[in-house]
């Protein structure tokens, strides 16, 4: 099959999603297809070139920002992917198309399927479904909601990436049929190494925004700091605005020195990390199905996590971690007091959690997506 990826985030930009984008494409590549992927231009990174059997066509665009795209880039690179796409498609003879993202792809697979009648098949990863991210489009989810609604609506399969996503998409469209397919990890790649020191490593990946909740992580450290017996430090990892705030929040709880910002790092560092990490927080509070926690549960890590979308899946509360509500700073403290001061427990739900992760390889991942477009593939013929 000729199959065309559209994204507006490919690594190096973009958070979680542009992963997952980049695993499926060369999963797809190995199983026989043609894989063509458009995708914004950044920097100066080659406008073609073929990357694990796949091609990528980075077309113009404007993104300032590593890991942040606002609405109005959104906008322009819709317009952009449209130009080239319906060129791309007639060039190479697409089959279906997979849109990452009902917005802005999705609009951009609507619009090939009106002209070229091409199936399409799109992605929902978190924020592009109607009030599963309130935190940060509240305004605008009345705007969007009729869009998303019609671009889902000529879709052959609409996928949700967690079983929380799921509901609420059902609940925004109940008439829509949506499929959940999570999101994948390289299991071989991120493993339990256990490399450890004297000092007990907490670790959160993820951009530096309100809505990650590393602000309630923060908070707790005062109090965990007076009562656990063990030492420990506190690392997050990622850019965003911020940094500043969250900086001025640990002066003034004086954990200062307790928590170490390493900004925006390059992915192939995750994984040295996450291996010599003991712990994993993940306090946020809107998700589709968060990448940095399943590499950590594959890594071999105990996780706190929040009761929302994603992390109800990947966290059995007392099994591989604990689960809180969402802003829970006294749930916070008392799971890391008990976590820095039990190694064995850390040890136990490390096990737990790298069993769970063997249920997302990357393999069963493409393995239910290539299903939906063998189906989609023989209905056309």
């Amino acid at each position: 099959m000729n199959l065309l990826l559209i994204s507006n985030e490919y690594p190096p930009i973009g958070g979680g999603g542009s992963i997952v984008v980049k695993y499926l494409a060369k999963d797809l590549a190995k199983k026989g297809h043609v894989v063509h992927l458009v995708t914004s231009s950044y920097a100066n990174l080659s406008r073609e070139e073929v990357y694990d059997g796949y091609i990528v066509h980075r077309i113009p665009a404007i993104r300032l920002s590593k890991d942040y795209c606002s609405l109005w880039e959104l906008v322009i690179f819709s317009i952009s992917a449209l130009f080239y796409s319906l060129f791309f498609a007639k060039k190479y003879r697409i089959d279906i198309v997979q849109a990452f993202f009902a917005v802005p792809a999705g609009g951009v697979a609507y619009i090939l399927n009106i002209i070229y009648k091409i199936p399409y098949v799109i992605f929902l990863g978190g924020s592009d479904v109607p009030n599963a991210n309130p935190y940060r489009y509240k305004t605008i989810y009345p705007i969007l909601s009729p869009i998303i609604k019609l671009i889902w609506s000529r879709a052959d399969t609409v996928v949700a990436a967690s079983n929380g996503l799921k509901k609420i998409a059902e609940k925004s469209d109940p008439k829509r049929k949506f499929v959940m397919i999570p999101n994948g990890v390289d299991t071989k790649y991120f493993v339990h190494k256990n490399i450890r020191s004297n000092i007990v490593n907490i670790l959160g990946v993820g951009r530096l925004m309100p809505r990650k909740g590393y602000q309630f992580v923060i908070q707790a450290l005062k109090n965990v700091k007076a009562k656990t017996k063990n030492k420990f430090i506190f690392t997050i990892v990622g850019g965003g605005d911020y940094l500043t705030e969250l900086k001025e929040l640990a002066r003034r709880n004086n954990v200062n020195k307790l928590v170490k910002f390493t900004g925006q790092i390059d992915y192939s560092e995750i994984k040295k990390l996450l291996s010599t990490s003991d712990i994993f927080v993940h306090p946020s509070m809107a998700e589709g199905m968060p990448l940095s926690l399943l590499e950590a549960i594959s890594s071999g890590l105990p996780s706190i996590s929040t009761k929302i979308a994603g992390n109800e899946d990947l966290v059995k509360n007392n099994k591989n971690g604990f689960l809180l509500e969402v802003g829970d700073v006294n749930g916070i403290t008392d799971s890391l007091i008990k976590l820095i001061d039990d190694k064995k427990l850390r040890q136990k739900m490390g096990i737990e959690s790298v069993k769970i992760s063997k249920n997302y390889d990357w393999e069963k991942i493409s393995n239910a997506y290539n299903k939906i477009y063998t189906k989609i593939y023989n209905l056309k013929q």
